[in-house]
């Protein structure tokens, strides 16, 4: 999405259980998007919202409630 200006809302299909670097997040719009940097968290919601956006060349995936963004990438089709 990088230089892109388009925002994604959607949903994730399941429990939020934090991200370790390599998480895979999987949206209710058939969407997704792999953590691309290595921070870890420790969050926890039920299937929160999301919005995917650019900012400075960067995706992220913004949580709703009090959850820091993450940076992501568009997953390979094929991702689990």
């Amino acid at each position: 999405m990088a230089g892109n200006t388009e925002v994604y809302f959607s949903q994730l299909t399941d429990r939020l259980e934090g991200w370790n670097g390599h998480t895979i997040f999987k949206l209710l719009n058939g969407q997704k998007w792999e953590q691309a940097d290595n921070t870890i968290n420790h969050s926890h919601a039920f299937r929160p919202r999301v919005t995917i956006y650019d900012q400075g060349g960067q995706t992220y995936l913004q949580f709703e409630g009090n959850i820091p963004p993450v940076a992501v990438k568009r997953a390979p089709a094929k991702t689990k």
